[in-house]
């Protein structure tokens, strides 16, 4: 241990076992947003049904599941660097795999190890960096992973408008490689040397480790359920609800939307110390709570105040009033002349699976030639609403928000991962873990499904109940942890959960 502590407590080998280590967190981050990107382009190259969207979104959480599963109880066999190394190596052949594809099946299965790599490095990596951190350090030291994970996010973001006006240039960002684990220091951190195992029986034994098992395990279902993830794999998607046709447009939308991720840890880093994880975590829920209000109303005035339809449609399936009740309807897309505000010329007309419903199958948007010159206007899945961009705003918000509280040490560090004890460790990050990459499992793949049956709208207002639901648990169940030792652990959550909700009763006496 006394290797990793220098004289001001962080010793050169420690800066450079984080910097590095956090490489998988600029990667990880990297693909999360690329997959985002990319998708606006591959759902219409190869025709996918939103069902199959949602499938390839989400394999990499169904991966995630199973190898959170594994990697426990692997970690405690051959040890965190070999299992780093290996995270590494999946990233490579994933990389790879995606630059190539070119049918459902490979898309999936480049999915799959990016699910291996992801699962082991989302795992893993924290407690490493955590356990060869001085207590007085190790908040700051474990965020360097989510702000590189953060940064990681806003650079594919950029990167993915520049290739956006490319031919299939979807499949040129997806090439990058990680090289860093060759010059990762070989060896175990200090706690990982002195750890011992403890499965479920023994952690469910533990009043202490039981506790912290439930808080942690909170805090694992809050973060898929805030729909955080499911928004971040759909970033593009959603920005062309808004109205925003142009993909080129609408990459660069996302990569100024996402942008509010890395101030968010910026703001995050400037008082974590300062305020403690719990009131950042509490303030992370009320900004989304308000967010949601933000991005819901403004979808739903959208739909309420749509332009009227003025000319009957000859299909009977897409018989409709107004534009809202037009785009409801899956088959079917509005088709008009003007200028936002001053639609005329309207109709609702059937949409052209064939040109991934880019263009109807009749009448004057039929004719790709006239909406490329923008005499025509195609909308499919959106209306013309001269306030829609509160909802990027509405976004932008709340990528801040959330990235101020709900990832910050409390979920990564002392407030899940290191607040498992030594011996209990492992088997509990596993469990809380897969819990968490299940239900993001569950969320992505049916997000898009929602929006279309209770409309993009009544989606953000369910996901504002949910997080108002968490916001009422959290005010009463979390506990703080800034500042208190591994050691300390065991004391704080020796008290009944609920009675430690104060930064001032929270501060554990080591005695």
């Amino acid at each position: 241990v006394e290797a990793c502590v220098g004289e001001m407590g962080v010793s050169r080998t420690l800066i450079t076992l984080t910097i590095i280590t956090s490489l998988s967190g600029f990667l990880n981050g990297y693909d999360s947003i690329m997959i985002a990107a990319c998708m606006i382009f591959i759902r219409e190259e190869l025709k996918l049904t939103t069902m199959w969207h949602q499938v390839i979104v989400g394999t990499i959480n169904m991966t995630g599941v199973v190898v959170v599963l594994l990697t426990g109880q692997v970690t405690e066999r051959v040890g965190r660097w070999k299992v780093i190394v290996a995270s590494s190596v999946f990233f490579v052949v994933a990389s790879v795999t995606l630059a190539s594809a070119g049918s459902i099946t490979q898309l999936i299965v480049a999915r799959v190890f990016f699910g291996v790599s992801l699962g082991i490095a989302t795992m893993i990596v924290p407690v490493y960096i955590s356990e060869s951190s001085p207590t007085a350090v190790r908040g700051r030291i474990a965020i360097v992973f989510n702000l590189m994970y953060a940064v990681g996010q806003l650079i594919a973001s950029l990167v993915g408008g520049a290739f956006s006006t490319v031919p299939h240039g979807w499949r040129q960002p997806s090439r990058p490689h990680t090289v860093h684990w060759p010059i990762l220091p070989a060896g175990e951190s200090p706690l990982a040397l002195l750890s011992g195992k403890g499965g479920l029986f023994m952690i469910f034994k533990s009043v202490p480790v039981r506790r912290a098992l439930l808080i942690g395990t909170l805090l694992h279902i809050a973060q898929p359920l805030t729909g955080c993830f499911a928004i971040l794999n759909y970033s593009a998607t959603i920005i062309t609800m808004t109205g925003v046709a142009d993909k080129n447009n609408a990459l660069w939308f996302m990569a100024a939307i996402i942008s509010g991720s890395a101030f968010g840890f910026i703001v995050n880093e400037g008082l974590v110390e300062r305020l403690g994880r719990r009131p950042l975590v509490l303030a992370s829920l009320m900004g989304i709570i308000i967010a949601f209000i933000i991005v819901g109303i403004t979808f739903q005035m959208a739909y309420l105040h749509s332009p009227t339809v003025q000319a009957p449609s000859g299909d009977p399936e897409c018989l409709a009033n107004t534009c809202g009740e037009c785009t409801s309807k899956k088959e079917c897309g509005f088709c008009y002349k003007g200028a936002v505000g001053s639609e005329h010329d309207t109709s609702c007309m059937a949409a052209d699976p064939h040109s991934y419903f880019q263009v109807s199958v009749a009448g004057s948007c039929s004719n790709a030639t006239l909406i490329d010159a923008g005499v025509e206007t195609f909308a499919y899945d959106w209306c013309p609403y001269r306030y829609s961009w509160i909802i990027l705003i509405g976004l932008s918000f709340f990528f801040f928000v959330y990235y101020l509280g709900l990832v910050t040490p409390h979920t990564h560090d002392e407030g899940l991962v290191t607040a498992f004890f030594t011996w209990a460790r492992s088997t509990s990050v596993s469990l809380v873990v897969t819990i968490n990459w299940l239900i993001n499992f569950a969320v992505i793949t049916s997000f898009l499904t929602l929006t279309e049956t209770i409309f993009k709208y009544g989606v953000f207002y369910l996901l504002m109940g949910i997080n108002f639901m968490f916001l009422a648990v959290f005010y009463f169940l979390l506990p703080e942890t800034s500042g208190i030792s591994l050691e300390d652990m065991e004391k704080l959550f020796n008290k009944p959960i609920g009675t430690v909700n104060a930064r001032s009763s929270s501060r554990v006496d080591p005695n």
